[in-house]
């Protein structure tokens, strides 16, 4: 009897910790940018991840805006007035 009532107060006193966790864990803000405060250190390696990810992207969109302006510098219509009339079969 003695362990029943042991085994039975472990149980609830386990369930009521893993129902109040999500209370104690921060909710987003509204208009939050970013993550939430990382609680672990995995997390903290994702938020590395993301900035490393953002930055690459950040630099290749920028490069190919770049040729992207070069290519309509160079092939402008000022600058070529009679198009080539070659056809390619």
């Amino acid at each position: 009897m003695q362990v029943h009532r042991r085994l039975t107060a472990a149980l609830w006193g386990g369930l009521g910790t893993v129902v109040a966790l999500p209370a104690m864990a921060q909710s987003p803000q509204p208009w939050q940018l970013g993550f939430q405060p990382p609680q672990s250190a995995v997390m903290h390696g994702i938020e590395g991840l993301h900035s490393l990810v953002l930055w690459l992207m950040t630099m290749v969109t920028i490069f190919v805006a770049a040729l992207l302006a070069y290519c309509v510098w160079r092939f402008r219509a000022s600058r070529n007035p009679t198009p080539s009339r070659i056809s390619h079969h």
